[in-house]
């Protein structure tokens, strides 16, 4: 009959190695032996071995003897591996499907082109209403919750010349309700920066609303954003609302899917 411990001990040994690596993960930055000992609730002598073993194999490195030990080239090239496999649009279109059921509304993904904010994913509601938009369709930087978080978190010198000339045709044509100086867009953003989510009420199209999200990536710049649409009165608007719950947390998940670290 197997003996059952010695079936578990090498699960338990992987498992006592993988908490050792999430432990520099999580501290993000080097740490000495006891001080990985005392985060991974072992011996100093057994967490020794552990990271002894980690070292043999280059997936830790020490800077010198008795001294802090960080992640190696082994694992690096295992990361960057990681990375080259992913897939962004594959990792938003499984997570974007898996929104539009939970709010019942449809949902898209734009990222940043030379012509601005372009929808590349789009997962339209049941709903018998027309959002006038698609994908390939460029959204303007303020008046779309997509537009706004680009313009909140892009970098000025890429967003410039789209703002100023949105501000330009809102002053012509005398739009009311709408941004019009860069004092007012820079209060704005910063809101989107505080919130991590934008919101449009009617902006772009009357009765339609929308909250939108940052989506990041693994070297912590802006991947796309995601935007949840629907028509005024069925979609619920309240900053702490369901919607925006769902939202937000949707684009955090993607953005951990894709690498990124909030910490």
């Amino acid at each position: 009959m197997p003996n059952k411990k010695s079936e578990t001990a090498p699960l338990q040994t992987l498992k006592n190695g993988i908490d050792v690596l999430a432990v520099l993960a999580d501290n993000g930055k080097p740490m000495l032996l006891t001080e990985i000992a005392a985060a991974v609730n072992m011996q100093p002598g057994k967490a020794h071995r552990y990271l002894g073993s980690l070292v043999a194999t280059g997936m830790l490195e020490q800077y010198e003897s008795g001294g802090k030990y960080d992640f190696g080239p082994g694992l690096l090239n295992l990361g960057l591996a990681a990375l080259g496999r992913l897939e962004p649009l594959k990792v938003v279109r499984f997570h974007l499907e898996q929104l539009s059921d939970k709010i019942n509304e449809s949902v898209l993904f734009a990222i940043w082109t030379e012509q601005g904010p372009t929808i590349v994913l789009m997962k339209e509601s049941g709903h018998a209403v027309s959002l006038n938009v698609r994908v390939g369709s460029v959204m303007p930087l303020l008046t779309t919750s997509t537009g706004l978080v680009f313009s909140a978190l892009m970098p000025a010198h890429e967003t410039s010349s789209f703002i100023d000339a949105e501000l330009e045709f809102h002053r012509q044509a005398e739009t009311q309700g709408l941004p019009e100086n860069h004092n007012e867009v820079a209060a704005i953003q910063a809101g989107i920066q505080k919130r991590g989510l934008a919101r449009v009420l009617g902006a772009y199209r009357a009765g339609i609303n929308a909250f939108s999200a940052p989506v990041f990536n693994y070297e912590t710049r802006l991947e796309g954003v995601i935007t949840g649409v629907g028509p005024a009165g069925a979609f619920d608007t309240n900053w702490s609302g369901a919607f925006a719950r769902e939202i937000k947390e949707t684009a955090k998940e993607i953005s951990k899917r894709l690498g990124y670290d909030d910490n």
